[in-house]
């Protein structure tokens, strides 16, 4: 009898050895029979052959990439404050300027807040009484305890054409001053204004955009402390005269030309910036499009020169 708990271990027979050689022939031969009347393949797989198509995947892509410059396709994404993409640069045998397709415009609008401002105008009119028109502005100079600010002409406007004389300026701090009208030109939709502060960073503006390439990587601002997204992304789509680009108002004659992006600015993004990958001003947003969910800017150049006509006429 087995007891509980115990292992039984009973001595088992060895099968002759004639008869193993005998089954291990059979198992042989079925084996063989099976693999040729199934048409089966021993042989083994070549990994070379898989890593050498992977390499030449990604080598025509690095090439791809660092040889050429394709705008990217239209809509693109959107940034906030929180959000963040990779950066992709691409380089160009004649141009110094690097031309990335994507960035971070978390970093780059955070790099750029002290020299962003929130502009309010009491825009009154004898017909209607008054109402309150909101835009963004940049700081351009620092001069001692003042500050200097480009925005649009349209953002200070009244309906009667006339320009407000009750205007606000909230700073990145939060805190709100009187800003100052020095000079305004409604054919290029641009003014400048002044207020009393030290505590704004004049912003660095790109005026040579020669090396300005479709498909850049570009950020745009507005209305800071205000939006819910405040910051967005895009793509140079193309810059050159306005008349082939965008239908302006005949009002605007003084606009030459104009930068074309993806970025989807909404109400409240006119007169901030539009950024480069350096977070340098390349373009002072204006208008948003109607047929596509992009932004037309006026170029550095062109703003800083009527912002500095504008401010020497002043003095």
């Amino acid at each position: 009898m087995i007891q509980p708990g115990t292992l039984y271990n009973r001595p088992m027979k060895r099968a002759s050895w004639p008869l193993f050689k005998l089954a291990l022939a059979l198992a042989l031969v079925a084996f063989v029979l099976s693999a040729v009347l199934g048409g089966c393949t021993l042989r083994p797989s070549s990994p070379r052959a898989t890593s050498t198509v992977t390499t030449l995947s990604a080598s025509t892509t690095v090439a791809e990439s660092t040889t050429t410059t394709k705008p990217v396709k239209r809509p693109t994404s959107t940034s906030d404050w929180r959000s963040t993409t990779t950066v992709s640069e691409s380089t160009s045998t004649t141009s110094g300027e690097a031309h990335p397709t994507t960035g971070d415009a978390k970093a780059i609008a955070a790099g750029f807040k002290s020299s962003v401002v929130l502009v309010t105008a009491i825009a009154e009119t004898n017909a209607t009484g008054y109402f309150q028109l909101q835009g963004t502005g940049v700081v351009f100079e620092q001069s001692g305890s003042y500050a200097y600010i480009v925005t649009n002409n349209h953002v200070i406007e009244r309906t009667d054409g006339k320009a407000s004389t009750r205007i606000r300026v909230t700073l990145p701090s939060g805190s709100t001053v009187t800003g100052t009208l020095i000079g305004r030109d409604s054919s290029c939709d641009l003014a400048v204004l002044r207020v009393k502060s030290k505590r704004v960073v004049a912003a660095t503006f790109r005026t040579d955009l020669s090396e300005l390439r479709e498909g850049d990587f570009v950020v745009a601002i507005g209305k800071p402390k205000m939006l819910k997204h405040p910051v967005v992304s895009g793509n140079v789509i193309r810059m050159g005269p306005a008349s082939q680009i965008v239908q302006l108002d005949e009002t605007l004659s003084g606009i030459e030309d104009v930068i074309d992006s993806s970025a989807p600015v909404v109400e409240g993004f006119s007169g901030g910036p539009l950024l480069d990958y350096k977070g340098r001003v390349i373009g002072i947003n204006m208008a948003k499009l109607v047929d596509h969910p992009g932004d037309i800017s006026l170029p550095a150049d062109f703003v800083m020169e009527v912002a500095q006509r504008l401010l020497d006429a002043a003095k």
